[in-house]
């Protein structure tokens, strides 16, 4: 069997050892046996210092990923819920009367500059029915929203919405998202809905993760919670799942609300360390990509440089283990050629000198 073959591959070699050694005079045979119990001794606690010296760095690897990108999510959702309560506070200041005419809806957009300089795309001012009543920038389009997700989602909750990303309709193809907030009366009816739309590579948002890279050729992206990228380093990518249905566990295990890090293997067949992290107020995911051969290049750089240092060092105790059992055995072998050299017809033992 295999597993006897495997044991069977030791004792030969030792037998064969032996052999070899039988004619070899006794300090020859101690110096190459203490040689082989000191090289084995060290073989074994290399190895098994190598062992826990790699797990100890993909563990402060794995940390190192994990809080990068528990900080990245972390200031994202700040900023989208900051642009949120900026959104939710203007849409508090807006009376019935600023939504009696487009002209009076218009005006009270127009000044509003702190609005329309946080969101980088549009501010839109919709009547409770979806009707558009003003937008800034001003371009005097009209038309109804009541059939957009995010806002049938405002109306039927009441509440301030984060859309999930879409392309815009405008023929630029970037991808958006939509803030909103319900304009509320004083007798607590909704009566508007306040909307910013931003483009998420707006530097300010998503542009920074795009450019970011970890070691030398790993990236960041991010998906909505259907699985489409919203933001990659190949933008052609965008608005396309990530990955097909079911083609990759750790993804899917991703998008139903896991968050840490695994080792897979990329499309293009390299192994990679995969660390993914929720942002919670868009339901997004975070994911960075490092290779692991980029990962542990400077732990195997340093491991080939210790096994070199060891084997020089291997090699100097070998030669000094060498000499020192000449030097202690040299008695012992002087006694025994003497014993040898010994003739019964001589009568008696030459004195040692």
């Amino acid at each position: 069997s295999r597993n006897g073959f495997i044991y069977m591959v030791p004792r030969q070699f030792m037998v064969e050892l032996l052999r070899k050694l039988s004619p070899l005079t006794l300090t020859a045979r101690t110096a190459v046996a203490t040689s082989l119990l000191f090289l084995i001794a060290i073989w074994a606690l290399a190895m098994v210092s190598f062992h826990s010296f790699r797990n100890q760095t993909m563990n402060l690897i794995v940390e190192g990923q994990n809080h990068l990108l528990g900080r990245i999510a972390d200031t994202l959702d700040q900023k989208l819920l900051s642009l949120q309560k900026g959104l939710i506070d203007s849409a508090e200041e807006i009376t019935e009367r600023d939504l009696a005419s487009r002209e009076a809806a218009q005006r009270y957009l127009n000044g509003n500059a702190g609005l329309s300089s946080a969101f980088d795309r549009s501010v839109f001012l919709f009547s409770a029915q979806g009707d558009l009543l003003a937008e800034r920038p001003f371009r005097n389009r009209g038309g109804n929203a009541a059939w957009r997700p995010y806002f049938k989602e405002t109306i039927a909750t009441q509440k301030a919405v984060i859309s999930e990303p879409f392309v815009s309709n405008v023929g630029d193809s970037n991808i958006v998202i939509v803030l909103t907030a319900p304009v509320f009366a004083k007798d607590g009816r909704l009566v508007g809905v306040l909307t910013g739309s931003i483009g998420l590579t707006h530097p300010a948002l998503l542009g920074h993760i795009a450019k970011t890279v970890v070691g030398k050729t790993g990236y960041l992206y991010v998906v909505a919670g259907d699985g489409k990228l919203i933001m990659h380093p190949q933008m052609e990518r965008l608005s396309h799942r990530a990955f097909p249905p079911q083609a990759n566990d750790a993804f899917e295990r991703a998008l139903k609300g896991y968050d840490g890090t695994v080792q897979t293997v990329e499309p293009n067949g390299r192994e990679a360390l995969v660390t993914y992290q929720h942002v919670q107020s868009p339901n997004w995911v975070i994911a960075t990509v490092y290779p692991k051969e980029e990962a542990f290049l400077a732990v195997d750089d340093l491991i080939r440089q210790f096994v070199l240092l060891l084997l020089l060092a291997c090699l100097i105790v070998l030669a000094a283990t060498w000499g020192l059992t000449r030097y202690v055995l040299r008695p012992l072998v002087i006694l025994t050629r003497h014993i040898r050299d010994y003739s019964p017809t001589q009568g008696k033992i030459a004195p040692l000198h």
